[in-house]
């Protein structure tokens, strides 16, 4: 039983896989000399019979991801991946090169939430629980702060309106009214105007995805998110054809997805709306076909949602701020009533 030749990662660190018993044994290390060392130490060990503890010689936080990722990196999608390294350059530092088997990972949290938001320790903790069963470790029971969600920005039927006359006739038009026909980022980016766009026949049919991988480079793949992802939707918007007319042969997205999201957002604000992103854009579309009276189901097979639960929590939310308006639109009414009562009293 040979050991296997080391390569090494981008990460700098150093890495062989062991098959012993049926069973893979990941090793890394700082070099590639200690790399054949752990390998044939592990090898040896199994051949005389001893039980291996901690089988990859994997000791810390750090060096499980790249023990992960080199096993399972090319079966993850590469926004998981680009997550994975973010939070393994910047999750837990004080305590990622240490053993993992010996951090206090209750303190570990406590410490990490008092600078990160709940929702970024629960991420990064579920990556430390993916890397001890990846390493055959038992996952200590921890208590996790409590997420809790914030409520995206969408714009309602009467914003819509403001925003597509402020928007039209930009460089970022044809991104964000795709967006306010229900395309997620990713589809807008994958988006072949010449496959996939028929102005005669007014119609977007909606297939494929383009996502950043960990060097920040559009990685494009066959696949949606969902199946109910591949779709057809109509353009319903006028200035959308306006906008693909004058593209010509030019890319849908001027600059990249974060810049798009920064000049959308400018607009809102300078045009007193929410500041949306193209994610809100997305969600506005759900806000319109609510006031318009398209049915949950109608709806979620034109924006590409396979999960029933997830329209239905979007039109719930939807509701709750339209009854809110209702209610301020009331609250208005006395107010005025009030006010008229005392001027017609005055004369």
């Amino acid at each position: 039983m040979k050991v296997p030749t080391p390569r090494k990662l981008k990460s700098g660190t150093w890495f062989c896989q062991l098959r012993l018993g049926g069973e893979s044994v990941p090793v890394t290390a700082a070099t590639e000399k200690d790399c054949r060392r752990q390998a044939s130490l592990l090898k040896a060990e199994y051949l005389n019979g001893k039980r291996i503890a901690n089988t990859s010689g994997v000791k810390t936080f750090r060096a499980g991801v790249d023990s992960l990722l080199a096993e399972k990196g090319s079966l993850l999608s590469p926004v998981t991946v680009r997550t994975y390294r973010t939070i393994q350059r910047n999750g837990f530092k004080a305590y990622a090169d240490i053993d993992i088997r010996r951090v206090n990972w209750q303190k570990a949290i406590a410490d990490e939430s008092k600078h990160y938001a709940a929702k970024t320790v629960c991420s990064r903790w579920g990556l430390v629980t993916d890397v001890m069963h990846h390493l055959g470790l038992p996952v200590p029971n921890v208590l996790l702060p409590v997420v809790v969600e914030e409520p995206r920005n969408w714009l309602d039927y009467e914003q819509i309106s403001v925003f597509v006359d402020a928007v039209a006739g930009t460089p970022y038009a044809a991104a964000a009214l795709l967006a306010l026909h229900s395309l997620r980022r990713s589809e807008i980016c994958a988006l072949d105007p010449s496959t996939q766009i028929d102005t005669k026949k007014k119609r977007i049919f909606v297939k494929g995805a383009a996502v950043p991988d960990e060097h920040h480079k559009l990685v494009r793949k066959k696949e949606n998110k969902t199946k109910a992802s591949r779709r057809p939707i109509p353009i319903m918007i006028p200035e959308l054809e306006a906008a693909l007319d004058a593209l010509g042969d030019g890319p849908i997205l001027p600059c990249s997805a974060n810049n798009l999201n920064h000049h959308i957002k400018k607009i809102c604000e300078k045009n007193s709306l929410p500041p949306v992103t193209l994610h809100g854009l997305r969600v506005s579309f759900c806000s319109l076909a609510y006031h318009v009276g398209v049915p949950e189901k109608e709806c979620m097979e034109m924006g590409g949602w396979e999960d029933s639960k997830t329209m239905h929590k979007i039109y719930e939310r939807i509701a709750k701020s339209d009854f809110s308006q209702h209610q301020n639109a009331m609250a208005e009414f006395y107010k005025n009533r009030k006010n008229a009562n005392k001027n017609a009293n005055a004369s």
